[in-house]
């Protein structure tokens, strides 16, 4: 995953991760021989990159999102649940206060004018959401399956009206 800074195209982020998630044996050799949970950083449009972070090294960073405020990077990271970084992805704090087995995150999703608002998909509880910033989270399924053997993975925000999930 790359994140292209809002307020700077020059400036990028790349996320060391998959969105497919390995099991087993397979994630043990396969996080200890990769980059995954290292981010990279390039200030001039991916000619040259350098280390930005690598405190998450070993852990599949599933996904990341600017929130509408530009200042503030949330991801979904294997094992690990839902992080913040404010500033740039330098630190990284969980935030997975109300979330059954917040290793099991399977996306994020953001309100795409309200930074407080984000949605998490868990792969075997559904929807949860946030509506201070990741701080507490909250069943959020509406008729969607949950703890029924689902297997969820990918969720979207219809940007014409937020309300709307995909």
């Amino acid at each position: 995953k790359i994140l292209v800074d809002p307020d700077n195209p020059l400036h990028l982020l790349a996320f060391g991760g998959s969105h497919r998630q390995k099991s087993g044996q397979d994630r043990a050799v396969f996080n200890s021989t990769t980059r995954f949970g290292v981010i990279w950083e390039s200030t001039n449009n991916g000619t040259s990159w350098s280390v930005k972070s690598s405190t998450l090294k070993g852990n599949n960073i599933l996904n990341a999102c600017y929130a509408a405020n530009k200042t503030t990077i949330y991801m979904a990271m294997e094992n690990k649940g839902i992080l913040v970084s404010t500033n740039s992805g330098a630190t990284w704090t969980q935030r997975n206060n109300g979330i059954l087995s917040p290793e099991k995150i399977a996306f994020l999703a953001l309100h795409p004018t309200n930074s407080n608002i984000l949605w998490a998909l868990h792969r075997d509880y559904g929807c949860y959401k946030s509506t201070d910033g990741g701080l507490n989270w909250s069943p959020f399924n509406y008729g969607a399956a949950n703890g029924d053997g689902s297997d969820f993975h990918h969720i979207a925000v219809a940007k014409s009206n937020p309300n709307v999930l995909y």
